[in-house]
């Protein structure tokens, strides 16, 4: 029972948070949300398309791989290259993580969400940049397998 509470906290959460209280304003809209940063790529300047970041392509066989296994056979429809910002040296701790809802299609299922309520004994720790509110989920003892997140 008291998980599905949690389940239920954590999607009333999840929506009010994309929403910011709002449900008719639609997810990810800027408007005057001082924290809102939108993505940002350094693209070579020689090729729109390309990023300029060396990759090795045993690294993208690999993960290639781990999608396909995770994703029930489903195959990458695409790969792409994002170029990830340094290691902050400081993060804010917010606590610890209970739990993780995600969304994706696996299999010949259509998409839905996903829930993985972390192990209490052991649960990571969620933290963020102060400088740029980026998410980091760190520690805990699970791992990842075509199940799901496992503890």
């Amino acid at each position: 029972m008291a998980k599905a509470n949690l389940l239920s906290s954590l999607l009333q959460a999840a929506l009010t948070s994309a929403t910011r209280g709002n449900p008719e304003r639609e997810r990810g809209e800027p408007d005057d949300d001082p924290y809102y940063d939108p993505p940002r790529f350094d693209l070579d300047d020689d090729d729109d398309d390309q990023l300029d970041v060396d990759v090795d392509d045993d690294d993208v066989d690999d993960a290639v791989d781990e999608y396909e296994e995770f994703h029930w056979g489903n195959e990458a429809d695409s790969i792409e290259q994002i170029e990830l910002p340094d290691a902050p040296k400081t993060l804010v701790l917010i606590g610890e993580l209970e739990g993780v809802i995600y969304r994706t299609a696996k299999g010949q299922r259509k998409q839905e969400s996903w829930v993985h309520f972390h192990d209490e004994r052991t649960p990571p720790k969620l933290a963020y940049d102060p400088k740029t509110h980026q998410l980091y989920i760190l520690g805990g003892k699970y791992r990842i397998t075509p199940r799901g997140i496992e503890d």
